[in-house]
């Protein structure tokens, strides 16, 4: 029989492990393998456990950062496009207050040209009246004919011959 002291030295390599063996009975040793087969099933179960707990740990760590990533991208897109739709939609606003604007401005300018337009025909209209009024009251001063005209530039003329 083995006592721990034995095993309590074979552990602590003070003794050759094959001298415990050589110390059992056959019997001792096929409970020992055994036992060593169940310690050894047992801890082969609990490294593939935790094994496969620390994948699905990492595959939810993986899952949880690629949603975030994705949550984020797509987070990202709907304000790209957000800022695109206000965008043009301020553009689509400054356009129409622009024509808007335009037609207002063309509308006082044709106003504007209109009442110019007026003024200056009234003026005009004014200055022709004036130039009818002032034609029909002037009477402009009566020419003697044209044989009275040419009988006194002879009678000139002949003072003047007269005179030499």
């Amino acid at each position: 029989m083995i006592s721990e002291s034995d095993v309590v030295d074979v552990l602590r390599g003070n003794t050759d492990p094959s001298f415990i063996a050589a110390a059992m009975n056959l019997s001792e040793q096929e409970t020992l393998q055994e036992q060593v087969s169940l310690i050894q099933a047992n801890v082969k179960a609990w490294l593939v456990r935790k094994n496969f707990k620390n994948m699905c740990d990492a595959t939810h760590l993986l899952q949880r950062s690629l949603r975030g990533k994705l949550a984020r991208r797509d987070l990202q897109r709907l304000k790209t496009a957000t800022k695109t739709i206000e965008s043009r939609r301020l553009a689509a606003l400054t356009r129409r207050r622009f024509v808007s604007m335009g037609k207002a401005v063309t509308s006082l300018q044709a106003a504007h040209r209109g009442i110019a337009e007026r003024r200056q025909f009234k003026d005009i209209r004014t200055q022709v009246s004036a130039a009818l009024i002032m034609n029909k009251n002037w009477q402009a001063p009566k020419s003697p004919p044209l044989k009275v005209v040419r009988e006194e530039e002879e009678e000139e003329e002949e003072e003047e011959d007269d005179l030499l």
